[in-house]
């Protein structure tokens, strides 16, 4: 685990409450030996047994236990994902908040990366056929696919906006093309996006995000673009906007300005290894 995300999990150990932290042992210890354990965590298993009985594991354990739980046991990020629903619903009642979160990004971080990818297609195509998707994704199966989209992406989209958002058609011309197409699944007309919309385009291309904004009215040199994590801010004189990309990206941005126009180019964490 690189330094970066080493830091993290240390710092989210120290805000997970007791409770939490006991919920993670638990997890670990049903892949775990308790003497194995207490060995990779250069602890007494008197101790290490003390911690599983009340949850009170040290700030420098924990930190171990949750990097451990998190490679080993795909459930601890359930648990996590259940405990920041719970603070971010307590901060609500609480009227604490920083930029409001979009319906549209609500439902981008629900997904993981291989459904983010399905609905980015259906964005810029508007339609697809399984096989074309299964290609894109490098599915294992058709069946694959079809579980993302009737099981992850459709009931998230009929929670945030109201509707599903992929309808499969067996025949269907394509308004744009006059194309007749057979059997696809068509992007849902009159989805409620419009949030998204605010003069901005982003392209997917495969190992580089190609982000596209209106900015008239500014200098180049005031022009400054950065990342934070996995969103593009950018920000001149009398503007700032932060653009959620959904996925990691490096730090080096390319940018241009013309006509009021700027595009930025993002390259994709890995996308060199590929």
């Amino acid at each position: 685990m690189d330094g970066k995300i080493g830091n993290t999990v240390r710092r989210l150990s120290m805000f997970l409450p007791s409770d939490t932290r006991h919920d993670v042992l638990e997890i670990l210890l049903k892949r775990y030996d308790e003497k194995r354990l207490a060995k990779d965590l250069s602890c007494t298993l008197t101790s290490l047994r003390g911690w599983k009985e009340d949850g009170s594991l040290p700030d420098k354990h924990m930190s171990k236990v949750l990097v451990l739980a998190l490679q080993n046991c795909p459930e601890t990020r359930d648990l996590l994902g259940e405990t920041s629903e719970e603070f971010s619903r307590l901060c609500k009642d609480l009227s604490i908040s920083r930029d409001e979160e979009t319906n549209f990004s609500r439902f981008m971080n629900f997904l993981d990366e291989r459904s983010k990818e399905i609905v980015c297609y259906f964005l810029r195509n508007r339609h697809a056929s399984i096989r074309e998707l299964a290609t894109l994704i490098h599915a294992a199966t058709d069946q694959d696919v079809l579980t993302r989209v009737r099981d992850v992406i459709n009931p998230k989209a009929e929670e945030i906006f109201g509707k599903p958002m992929l309808n499969f058609e067996e025949s269907r011309i394509d308004a744009f093309t006059g194309d007749k197409i057979l059997f696809n699944w068509w992007l849902a007309e009159d989805l409620p996006l419009e949030e998204m919309n605010d003069a901005l385009d982003i392209f997917d291309e495969k190992d580089h995000l190609v982000v596209i904004t209106e900015l008239p009215g500014v200098r180049e040199e005031d022009i400054k673009v950065d990342v934070e994590g996995d969103v593009l801010r950018i920000s001149a004189d009398g503007y700032l906007k932060r653009i959620p990309l959904f996925y990691t990206v490096e730090n080096k941005v390319r940018s241009t300005y013309k006509n009021g126009v700027l595009e930025v180019r993002l390259r994709k964490n890995g996308s060199r290894h590929r």
